[in-house]
């Protein structure tokens, strides 16, 4: 679940819509599950571990990652992947 919320962030960022650190979630709970293959009770468990964790703040729909470096670490992400060049230079706490 972590690193779909990194790639959303980056994907995000990239059209113009995120800023990187922080944006509105554009999926339910269960669209969620449906894109990583897992039930909507199981999206909402990983959510939960991954705020108690201190990786993600979630308000709402509102998504935000207190140290971007550590969430990458913990899930994993690399964004070479993607094949994009992020408009600004992705600063030491925002997606790269």
């Amino acid at each position: 679940m972590g690193h779909l919320l990194c790639e959303l962030a980056v994907r995000l960022e990239v059209s113009g819509i995120g800023s990187g650190q922080a944006y509105d979630l554009p999926m339910t709970q269960e669209q969620l599950g449906d894109a990583v293959g897992i039930t909507a009770v199981h999206v909402n468990r990983s959510l939960k571990s991954l705020a108690r964790d201190g990786l993600i703040n979630q308000v709402g729909r509102r998504i935000s990652f207190p140290n971007w470096n550590r969430l990458k670490d913990a899930v994993g992400f690399n964004a070479r992947y993607l094949y994009v060049r992020p408009p600004s230079q992705w600063g030491s706490q925002t997606p790269s």
